[in-house]
């Protein structure tokens, strides 16, 4: 068996191996009507698609479609969700790079997909690259978040919308980027490795690029909360610096009260001693017979 990285790699490769086809539906958000796999129309067969079964596009059309931020929670969910299926369907393998283990895994992903109807028309490509996009903004509103601090007095839910995403999605989001999850994709690829079917290759490979994603995004906020805490430490320090100078100031004028006090006191003595002495030159002469 493979390293985890040779095994993502694989994955990658039949991923990103698409034709012509398929970046024109990513490009211009093609529907086909009668598609009900990932991968339906391209390649080898899949295992849901055995010649009874195979689903072939009878028509193609393009349809309008925007982005909009109940959208973009319907596709954390469904990210959310699939690696839960992912991991469940790879805890239940019964024999590596099986038939029915290939089946049972487009099965389960068509299922989870079922969850979320509104998300039906777009291409697995444009989900993985919508989520890319949405890990951009979010790493923009969390640094916006650790930087700007004039607000800081106001509930975290108007702080968050004033740098332009919605409470519900930044947090769902930040739940999962800090608490990752391990893609295992061994049983796909059986023993020895070898090369699944796109569209299960497709399916494991949208759970990779949102876990490399979210990596990228953990070290950015990581980044951001050093640079803060730093900020944070550099401000405690000044503010250490300037009680101190503050105490020094005090010790030098209570210093220089005490030396002007010991220095009227010595004065005092001076004087009483001088004092003394003619008082005493005055009593002896005064009382010296002639």
């Amino acid at each position: 068996m493979g390293s985890a990285v040779e095994q993502s790699e694989n994955l990658h490769q039949l991923a990103s191996s698409s034709s012509p086809e398929d970046k024109e539906d990513v490009a211009t958000h093609k529907r086909a009507r009668a598609d009900t796999s990932p991968r339906s129309n391209h390649g080898r067969p899949g295992p849901l698609e055995a010649p009874h079964t195979r689903h072939r596009l009878t028509s193609v059309e393009t349809v309008e479609f925007r982005w909009e931020e109940d959208l973009h929670v319907d596709l954390v969910g469904l990210v959310r969700q699939w690696s839960d299926k992912h991991a469940h369907v790879m805890a239940e393998a019964g024999g590596p790079g099986t038939q029915d283990l290939m089946h049972q895994y487009i099965k389960a992903y068509l299922e989870t997909a079922a969850a979320f109807p509104r998300l039906r028309s777009i291409h697995i490509h444009e989900l993985r690259s919508e989520y890319q996009k949405l890990i951009g903004r979010w790493m923009k509103v969390a640094e916006r978040l650790t930087l700007e601090t004039l607000d800081l007095g106001d509930a975290v839910e108007q702080r968050i919308q004033r740098r332009g995403m919605s409470s519900t999605l930044f947090l769902k989001m930040k739940q999962d980027i800090e608490h990752p999850r391990l893609v295992n994709v061994a049983p796909l690829l059986g023993q020895p490795p070898q090369k699944p079917p796109i569209d299960v290759a497709e399916c494991a490979y949208l759970l990779i690029h949102v876990a490399r994603m979210d990596l990228q995004a953990r070290v950015a906020s990581s980044v951001l909360r050093r640079e803060r805490e730093r900020a944070d430490l550099n401000i405690s320090h000044a503010q250490v610096r300037i009680r101190l100078n503050e105490l020094l100031q005090d010790i030098s004028q209570e210093d220089k009260k005490l030396r002007d006090a010991h220095e009227e006191e010595f004065r005092r003595e001076n004087q009483q001693e001088e004092e003394y002495v003619d008082s005493y030159f005055t009593l002896f002469y005064n009382s010296t017979p002639h």
